[in-house]
């Protein structure tokens, strides 16, 4: 019986290890990197809740969560992660997919911009075109691209182009003929959306239509890049796994339950050959687009009037009872549908136009307001009933009254999902029916359609989003990684070292833990973060506290005399209660961080819980099994350890007078300091996740090559050669103060002279305090003097003279200084370049507290100017985009401004611009502004042109035109770069599909479209670019941070409280835990915010000390030293318990012996966990740097407290209760302060109430030390 019972306990330890090895194999796959590790990105969505009432906006961020997560990553393979922040906003953050994923992709698009460059674009044709007939021959095979059929194709259009502009009589069979031969030569190219479509299809259907694709492109250059690619796609999608840009992810939430509605296309039943429509212009024939389906796949070709839709069901939609009887008589349908068949999946034809339709892209924006179950009255049959709001019942009102007894179409995502025929007008509501719907499905639908208002309610663009890099992720990783490991092996040897065999035993113990923490983390599909390292690396620490209690209370029964055997069971039976409480004490922190926590933060708070709970399993279990196999196998014969601490007799209680006072001076110190700075210099405490603040991305040219530690120093140093930002920027404010200022030509204009700052810089650190009263446009800048323009109020009297331009000007020169503080503590990262100017080129992001951006961009281009590279080589060159010179062309009557309006009729820019040579299509643009820039110094490649716009696009005031269409095209050809031709002369053609100019010929049109693109064409070519991105972050977001930390620390410290006082049957201890955690971080915090002081000096440098910022992780930290910390207490509280036993009263005597037996546990605990935290501190890098100092300053904090602050107070009620008042009231206080401080009452009182409050505390302490000792009764503990 005795051998069965070892044999399942022997498998209750070898079966748990084979699983958690078989769970992380391979790890590299199985455990998930977190973003500050694999590299990644975080972005912020903020839902627009304007118009919505307040049910509908309770719980509406976890409702579209929820919706979004399972339209996006139903199975969770993606590895997003999601998190509702407040009622209107998600983050998502998305990791960077594993090497191997992007080499394969990068394997694919290569394969793919084969294919591209084998084929042949309209505008590459129409440039062509218009060269000089002797041109043409030359170039001619530039154009063929090793496709020989295209040769003789290109000849006809060349005969038919002529003909075309050699046209006076038959223009229009002229034109015909040439759109015919132009549709030649593009047949000639493989079209890479069909290909796509097919290329993400299954089999047989994908090999049978890639088959098509080759059959019509003969040629071996085809043949060979069709397969090349065929098989770069299957590599790619046989391991695809993940989103690989967030530019996927951005288009997965646009398409995520969109609701839309079209008027189907209808077989003419006298003509069944084409459409059935009023307008003559509409009856079209059905081969034509049956015809372009099979040949060129779903997608609509520019100026059809219908287009192919997928169904989702083509049985449910056509009342087929077969796909056999469906292929017989779809030709004939009920209700007249078109329906065609197209590599295994089947569309119906559409209407394409927008009066055609009611969609997201309607000109009027509308949205579905609610989406619910319903029956057929007429069948009894569940349906999906959905409400449109005001305009958008108009809008289908008007669009269902217009078609009365034809087929309307309801689409999701794109996809046709129903039809019924339209018997009268609807306006706001109306319903989905199916003959098979069944109540899972309609409550799919349901669900699926509330997130059909998404477009309409998701912001697309990101509140924040932050990008890092693969190298940072690497670097944190090795960092990490690093200090992961030497803390492991730190930790190991001293336990070994002190406790021997027993020590070795405890090893075996936290290896496994170790073991099943991966283990679960893998399982559960948990994230792997820098924090997370931390926690894994402190969990393992914290994890030797389990033994340590073990082991000390077989010392202590060895020591009366036990036997091995007895000590043995002893030693685990009695260490089991403090065991138990002190985790599931830390595991309520972890609790809390996991839920309140961000990504990072939440990845420590897993591994620490993951840690602990399988702490007590191996400590408990494994370590007994494994000892009682050694005591029979006669490997153990005697408990030996080493002896660090003699038993102690000190009274501790009575050493309150000299501890409490100095602990109250220090404790006050740290708080009365922090709270000082906090309210007079956030930024020299607070972090960019606490306070917002502003990030700049900089390229480097190509070749150029710096660390991201030496660029911390180019930017941050503020000492030293070469010269840093922070330096520049002191600099530019002396400058900037001695600036002479002097009138101009008129009263109005003024001119600030500098010496040293060109009139660039002058203006970039000066802006914010000048232009609020200059004329708009009323900076002119002229080499090293900035010429002002002042701006005249309501009543005609000039809003700036020469006396309040210098105050400006000293004013913009402390915002300077400022800056320059606020800037020594900026952090640089690498960042991944993505559409750079220049491939290769090395990019890095600079994030700063410091909120005025251009202050911020001035001293980074300062310190790194073409000057300053010129003179050091240890300042890279930026890659500088510089600005084009340019003449916008205008006509007094046509385009007086310079914006040509793009009429309905017209079919080329010739059409548009009265030159007939400029045969370039642009019915794309219908609707739209045509631009033309003239004189262009540099010139510009069209690709370069595009991508400037497409850069200002990103800029906040612009970006709101993103999805705008636009296109340069060159006019006057003047060179060539990079093999590429050069222009000085360019068509700008640009398109908003939702206020075309036909529809508003004279109205907001010219203001919210023409003008626009206007501004964006000055603004992309007339602006120099020196950096490529400068974001300022929303302060919304940090004000969502702060309340996140506070929620966590005051659920922190209530469930801890809740959890002595049940589980010690009495608030006293409770309390007395509370006051002490205080204490614990209040002295990190304060030490924490003297680091901004102190780190640069002597001691400072000496102590590794780094301007320690209150971020996240830090917040973790604290949290972390609360958990920490009750473990420590709960120990001594469950010895003082066990020393009690049955009496009622406990004395000064009963309290001391506590700390005393215990005192060996706490120091070994603590000496454990400092190994491990001082090789965070040491290797860890900067990722945990910070965390690492709050978390030793916490440690030694705890360990004291302990001993000299809980258990005192639970001798003296009074001075405790007293102190929980205080600090009652103090909270209370402080949360007042954060409310009201920024007013002038609150500046005044509140320092008055925290003065009271302070006096309270010490006069009440003071009182209770000069009373004598008393005894205290307390009810006993069941």
């Amino acid at each position: 019986m005795n051998e069965d019972r070892k044999v399942w306990h022997w498998a209750m330890v070898v079966v748990p290890v084979v699983a958690a090895a078989i769970a992380i194999y391979p790890p590299h796959r199985k455990l998930k990197a977190g973003i500050d590790l694999a590299g990644g990105t975080s972005m912020l969505f903020e839902i627009d809740t304007s118009g919505m009432s307040a049910d509908e906006k309770d719980g509406l961020a976890n409702n579209v969560m929820e919706v979004l997560k399972r339209r996006i990553d139903p199975n969770g393979q993606l590895n997003l992660v999601w998190r509702p922040v407040g009622q209107n906003r998600i983050e998502i953050q998305m990791p960077r997919p594993p090497r191997e994923a992007l080499l394969r992709r990068e394997a694919f698009e290569a394969a793919i911009a084969q294919v591209r460059a084998l084929n042949i674009t309209r505008p590459e044709i129409e440039d062509w075109l218009h060269l000089p007939a002797e041109e043409r021959t030359t170039a001619k095979d530039k154009l063929v691209h090793g496709v020989p059929e295209r040769n003789a194709k290109l000849d006809a259009l060349v005969t038919a182009y002529d003909a075309y502009g050699a046209a006076k009589d038959d223009v229009a069979a002229a034109q015909s003929s040439y759109e015919s031969a132009l549709q030649a030569v593009l047949s000639t190219s493989v079209d890479l959306s069909q290909l796509s479509f097919v290329l993400d299809l299954t089999e047989p259907e994908r090999s049978k239509e890639l088959e098509r694709i080759r059959g019509a492109h003969t040629s071996e250059a085809y043949g060979t890049t069709l397969a090349a690619t065929d098989a770069a796609h299957r590599q790619w999608a046989e391991h695809k796994g993940v989103l690989e840009d967030p530019s996927d992810l951005k288009r997965r939430i646009r398409g995520a339950g969109v609701l839309e509605f079209r008027i189907l296309a209808e077989r003419d039943s006298g003509t069944p050959t084409h459409t059935a429509h009023k307008q003559v212009r509409l009856k079209e024939s059905i081969a034509k687009y049956t015809d372009q389906l099979q040949q060129r796949g779903p997608r609509r070709h520019g100026g059809d009037a219908y287009m192919w839709l997928p169904v989702a069901d083509i049985l449910d939609l056509t009342n087929a009872d077969t796909h056999e009887v469906l292929e017989r008589t779809k030709h004939a349908l009920p209700g007249g549908l078109i329906v065609e068949k197209y590599a295994g999946q089947w569309f119906v034809l559409s209407h394409a136009e927008k009066e055609h339709g009611l969609t997201r892209d309607s000109a009027q924006k509308w949205k579905l307001v609610n989406a619910y179950r319903g029956m057929d009255p007429q069948t009894g049959r569940p349906t999906v009933n959905f409400q449109l709001d005001a305009r958008g019942g108009r809008q289908f009102g008007k669009l269902t009254g217009d078609n009365l007894n034809r087929q309307l179409s309801i689409l999701l995502d794109g996809v046709a999902q129903s039809t019924a025929n339209i018997e009268s007008m609807i306006r706001e509501s109306g319903m989905i029916r199916s003959s098979k719907f069944t109540q899972e499905q309609v409550g799919e639908y349901v669900t699926t359609l509330r997130a059909g208002a998404l477009p309409a309610r998701l912001i697309e663009t990101p509140l924040m989003e932050r990008t890092v890099g693969p190298s940072l992720g690497e670097h944190n990783r090795a960092m990490g990684m690093r200090a992961a490991i030497v803390g492991l092996v730190a930790v190991m040897v001293a336990v070994a070292i002190y406790y021997y065999l027993l020590g070795m035993v405890a090893n075996v113990a936290l290896a496994l833990n170790l073991l099943f923490t991966l283990a679960i983390m893998a399982t559960m599909q948990a994230t792997f973060t820098l924090p997370g390292i931390a926690g894994l690396v402190l969990g393992v620490a914290m994890a030797i506290d389990a033994n340590v209690l073990i082991f000390e209370r077989m010392r202590e029964e060895t020591d009366r005399g036990a036997t091995l055997k007895r000590a043995l069971r002893l030693g685990y039976d009695r260490a089991l209660a403090p065991i138990v409480d002190s985790n599931l004490t830390t595991l309520l922190t972890c609790v809390v961080l996991g839920y309140l926590g961000t990504e990072e933060v939440k990845g420590f708070a897993m591994t620490l819980g993951f840690g602990l709970v399988t702490s007590m399993f191996t400590a408990l279990f494994v370590t007994r099994v494994i000892f009682t196999a050694l005591i029979g196998a006669g490997v153990l014969k005697q408990v030996r350890m080493m002896r660090l601490v003699k038993p102690l007799k000190v009274d501790w209680v009575g050493l309150r007078r000299v501890f409490w006072p100095a602990s109250l001076a220090s404790a006050v110190a740290c708080v009365v300091f922090t709270g000082y700075v906090a309210t007079t210099n956030k930024e020299a405490l607070f972090d960019i996740e606490l306070l917002g603040g502003t990030s700049v991305q900089i390229e480097l040219k190509a070749g150029e090559t710096v660390t991201d530690e030496q660029m911390r120093r180019l930017i941050a140093s503020t000492s030293g050669e070469p010269k840093s930002a922070v330096q520049w920027l002191e600099e530019a404010a002396d400058a900037l103060a001695a600036c002479t200022v002097s009138r101009g030509d008129k009263p109005s204009s003024f001119a600030v002279h500098s010496t040293t700052l060109t009139a660039d810089q002058i203006e970039s650190l000066c802006r914010s305090e000048l232009e609020t009263k200059l004329e708009r446009g009323g900076f002119t800048r002229s080499g090293q003097t900035l010429k002002l323009e002042a701006r005249a109020g309501g009543e005609g009297q000039l809003l700036l003279d020469e006396a309040g331009l210098k105050s400006a000007l000293e004013r913009a020169a402390a915002n300077a200084r400022e800056a320059a503080l606020r800037l020594a503590s900026a952090k640089v990262q690498t960042v991944e370049v993505s559409g750079g100017a220049e491939g290769g080129a090395m990019a890095f992001e600079v994030i700063t507290v410091e909120t005025r951006k251009d202050l911020v961009q001035a001293a980074i281009l300062g310190a790194m100017s073409p000057e300053a590279a010129a003179a050091s080589p240890l300042v890279p060159e930026l890659n500088v985009e510089r600005s084009v010179s340019f003449e916008v062309a205008t006509d007094a009557e046509r385009a007086p401004e310079g914006c040509w309006p793009i009429q309905a009729e017209d079919r080329y820019l010739a059409d548009v611009l009265g030159d007939a040579s400029l045969q370039f299509d642009i019915h794309p643009y219908k609707g739209g502004v045509a631009i033309v820039v003239d004189k262009l110094d540099p010139p510009l490649t069209a690709e370069a042109f595009e991508r400037r716009i497409r850069e200002i696009r990103l800029h906040p005031e612009f970006s709101q035109f993103e999805m705008r269409q636009y296109r340069a095209i060159g006019l006057t050809r003047v060179g060539e770069e990079n093999k590429l031709p050069t222009f000085n002369k360019f068509a700008y053609v640009a398109v908003d599909e939702n206020l075309p100019y036909y529809d508003d010929p004279t109205g907001s049109w010219d203001e919210q479209v023409a003008q626009t693109e206007l501004t964006q064409v000055r603004e992309a070519l007339g602006t120099e670019k020196s950096v490529r991105k400068v974001n300022q972050f929303a302060p919304q977001v940090a004000a969502r941070t702060q309340q996140q930390a506070i929620i966590a620390v005051i659920v922190s410290l209530a469930a801890i409280v809740a959890y002595i006082w049940i589980r010690f049957g009495n608030v006293q201890f409770g309390l007395a835990a509370i006051v002490a955690l205080v204490f614990d971080v209040c002295i990190p915090l304060g030490l924490v915010t003297a680091s901004h002081y102190v780190y640069r000096s002597f001691v400072g440098r000496a102590l590794l000390l780094e301007d320690f910022k209150i971020d996240l992780s830090m917040i973790a930290a604290f949290l972390t030293i609360i958990g920490y910390s009750i473990n420590d207490k709960i120990v001594v509280f469950d010895r003082i318990r066990e020393n009690r036993g049955k009496l009622k009263s406990l004395n000064a005597a009963m309290l001391n012996a506590g700390i005393n037996q215990t005192f060996p546990r706490t120091i070994l605990t603590g000496m454990t966990t400092l190994i491990a935290l001082s090789t965070m501190y040491l290797f860890g890098g900067t990722g945990i740097h910070g965390f690492a100092f709050a978390m030793l300053l916490g440690v030694v904090g705890g360990t004291y407290s302990s001993i000299t602050i809980a258990v005192p107070l639970v001798h003296r009620p009074r001075v405790l209760h007293t102190i929980v008042y205080l600090l009652v009231a103090g909270s209370v206080f402080g949360i007042f302060w954060v409310m009201v401080s920024a007013s002038s009452v609150g500046s005044t009182l509140l320092p008055v109430g925290g003065l009271v409050i302070l006096a309270g505390l010490i006069w009440a302490i003071v009182m209770e030390l000069r009373k004598g000792e008393h005894r205290m009764t307390m009810p006993g503990v069941a």
